[in-house]
């Protein structure tokens, strides 16, 4: 319904905003984007990026032997374990020929507490791709090596150019070349047929964690108001970003051999590597280190069942029990599971493990220590889940009602 009213020069008209009279307010949950996050997200690790400071005055463009940056013009420190949604971005081709402008680009959505900045450095552990690269190789400690960009998890194949007229040649790992982290070194035999001015080039195809740069931030903040105890309270939601694969955002070029400096500023954020870090950890323990499959699918493999329980009743049970969530976020050297009975709707069973890594004081092993939290009421499974970290664990010798 409308209403005219008429002053002295002007006729107002005023209309009833009947639709806000009859529906209710809609107020965004922030703990449910958290938990889509942590749960449906990758496991990732995202490394804090700085400009660095090697640059010239004249141009400012950075130096090109600097072993801060390598000369790319950024170093990256700090690195941070999280979880990250990860979406592919389409591109309307209707109109318009293809071309490289969006390839390589995806979506981020990262949890709040996490500070994303122009070309931060992400790195997704849960999942793989395949890449294939030029190698110039280089005399680094009188040894022929040439780096990747990624860190590679399989070489598949790898050719030595000898000359335009001669076959490429295949080579064969251990007797051609090893690798070290994302650096290869080519055996003795091939020092002779390399210089500065004819080196040697590699192809590689290899498989690698996906790595990304953040290269655009939409929106620096994502807020919104919710009603709270009769006042209105301003929650910020988790951030979004623009992503790249890192080969079309650092130019190739920028890749020396040179180990560069660890610039993080504590201890603990010491740059992470692959023999500390805890799901490796559990694939060695159950002897599937080149495996694809994922965390969670690891926690429900047999293998893992194996080393939860020395009882073979025990395991029985266990095993009835399926990967619900996991936890791997909340700290470095711990990882919570969610499981449900398989018949959880009838039973109302419910157990939540706690897996804990700790040195044993042998440089090349860890001590797994798996306690647990169980019950059988449907409703307290969620309550005791979101104070996981608080929970009293016992041993699976302690455990009943299962």
């Amino acid at each position: 319904m409308s209403e005219h009213k008429k002053n002295d020069n002007v006729l107002v008209s005023q209309t009833e905003n009947t639709i806000l009279k009859k529906t209710g307010r809609v107020d965004l949950v922030k703990s449910s984007f958290d938990d889509l996050v942590l749960q449906k997200g990758y496991a990732a690790y995202v490394d804090k990026a700085l400009r660095c400071p090697c640059r010239n005055k004249l141009d400012s463009q950075p130096l090109s032997d600097c072993k801060n940056c390598g000369g790319s013009g950024y170093i990256f420190i700090n690195r941070t374990k999280t979880r990250i949604v990860l979406q592919g971005m389409g591109s309307n081709v209707d109109y318009k020929e293809w071309s490289e402008t969006e390839m390589g680009t995806a979506k981020i959505t990262a949890l709040q507490e996490l500070e994303l900045a122009y070309m931060d450095r992400v790195t997704i552990m849960n999942g793989f791709a395949i890449h294939n690269q030029s190698v110039f190789c280089q005399i680094v400690d009188a040894k022929v090596k040439g780096k990747l960009i990624y860190t590679p998890l399989e070489i598949s194949e790898i050719y030595l150019f000898e000359g335009s007229a001669v076959k490429l040649k295949f080579l064969l790992p251990e007797t051609d070349f090893t690798v070290n982290d994302n650096v290869i070194t080519l055996n003795d035999s091939y020092i002779p047929s390399h210089s500065d001015d004819n080196p040697l080039t590699l192809s590689v195809r290899y498989k690698h964690n996906p790595q990304y740069h953040i290269i655009d931030i939409p929106r620096d903040t994502i807020a919104s108001y919710k009603r709270d105890a009769g006042s209105e309270v301003n929650q910020t939601l988790p951030n979004h970003a623009i992503a790249r694969k890192a080969h079309y955002v650092l130019d190739e070029t920028n890749y020396g051999v040179e180990w560069l400096f660890n610039n993080d500023y504590t201890p603990e954020c010491s740059i992470w590597q692959a023999s500390n870090d805890i799901v490796t950890i559990i694939r060695k323990t159950i002897n599937v280190e080149n495996s694809d499959q994922t965390l969670e699918e690891l926690l429900s493999s047999g293998a893992f069942l194996t080393i939860v329980s020395e009882d073979t009743a025990t395991q029985t049970l266990l095993s009835q029990y399926t990967v619900d969530q996991v936890d791997d976020v909340t700290s470095d050297v711990v990882i919570y599971v969610g499981k449900l009975k398989g018949d959880y709707l009838t039973s109302g069973k419910w157990l939540i493990e706690k897996i804990t890594v700790a040195e044993s004081g042998d440089e090349d092993e860890d001590v797994i220590t798996i306690e647990y939290f169980n019950g059988d009421v449907i409703g307290d499974y969620a309550t005791n889940w979101d104070n996981r970290v608080g929970l009293t664990y016992v041993a699976d010798t302690a455990l009943t009602n299962l």
